[in-house]
């Protein structure tokens, strides 16, 4: 008995180890949840994937979008056409500009209501102040706020002295190139009516200076131009100091009519 139960057991060990031979042969390596070292270091390989049938359309590559370089345009002065800012310049006078608080800021102040008002292009030309009768007569300069009543040119046919800043009885005259008169009729009647308190405007060019406590003469132009609207309204039409009075509530500071930003809020085209 014993020697059958030996045999017996024999037999049923064999047939378990030949059903689990069985069993792994027909079994996928891929099916044991166990992975070996050598698999665990070597990468699955992926399927190669069919290129799918298409048809034989040739599609051409896409056109890239023009772009135009704003930089070569960066200026601070424009001469870009009309269409460009929507309005065109009615025509230009030019100023004579020099080292005189006073004269700087009076002609900033006439300047503004020029551009702003008038819709001409103002140029401030920067001239030595005794260089402003030859400027005059050369057609540089058209416009000239300080010329003493002594100057032969005042009685000449090519300037006419149209008045003074500081009412009739001053020496110093405003002297205007006599074809102004036709080129820019509304700058020519601005310029004879042109008249001011001399102590209210000394008092404003006397705080023109550099440092911290001094201002420059277009903050002391803006001051008149504020403070006076009572003043400087009665030498234009309705129309006109509506006009400047909208300027100074859109913030604008400068002889320019129109800014455009090209880039940002750091570069503007103006004009």
């Amino acid at each position: 008995m014993a020697t059958f139960a030996s045999t017996n057991c024999i037999l049923t060990l064999g047939s378990l180890i030949f059903c689990a031979g069985v069993l792994l042969g027909c079994s996928s390596p891929r099916d044991d949840p166990l992975l070996s070292a050598e698999e665990l270091h070597t990468p699955t390989p992926m399927p190669t994937p069919t290129p799918l049938q298409t048809s034989q359309t040739t599609v051409s590559p896409a056109e890239p979008e023009s772009t135009t370089d704003a930089s070569s345009d960066e200026t601070e002065e424009s001469n870009e056409p009309a269409d460009l800012f929507g309005f065109d310049y009615n025509g230009k006078v030019t100023l004579a500009h020099w080292e005189d608080p006073a004269v700087q800021m009076e002609n900033f102040i006439v300047g503004y209501i020029i551009v702003h008002g008038m819709v001409y292009e103002t140029k401030l030309a920067e001239v030595a102040e005794s260089e402003y009768p030859s400027a005059l007569q050369s057609g540089d300069v058209d416009i000239v706020l300080k010329v003493p009543s002594s100057e032969p040119l005042l009685d000449s046919d090519e300037v006419i002295n149209v008045g003074s800043l500081y009412g009739e009885s001053s020496t110093d005259r405003i002297g205007v190139r006599a074809q102004l008169k036709e080129t820019a009729p509304p700058v020519f009647d601005l310029l004879g009516k042109v008249e001011a308190d001399e102590e209210v405007l000394a008092g404003l060019a006397s705080q023109i200076r550099g440092g911290r406590v001094g201002v420059s003469y277009t903050v002391a132009g803006m001051m008149f131009l504020q403070r006076h609207e009572d003043v400087w309204t009665t030498w234009v039409s309705p129309e006109v100091a509506a006009s400047v009075k909208a300027a100074m509530e859109e913030g604008k500071t400068g002889l320019k009519y129109k800014c455009l930003t090209v880039r940002g809020e750091t570069v503007r085209h103006c004009k």
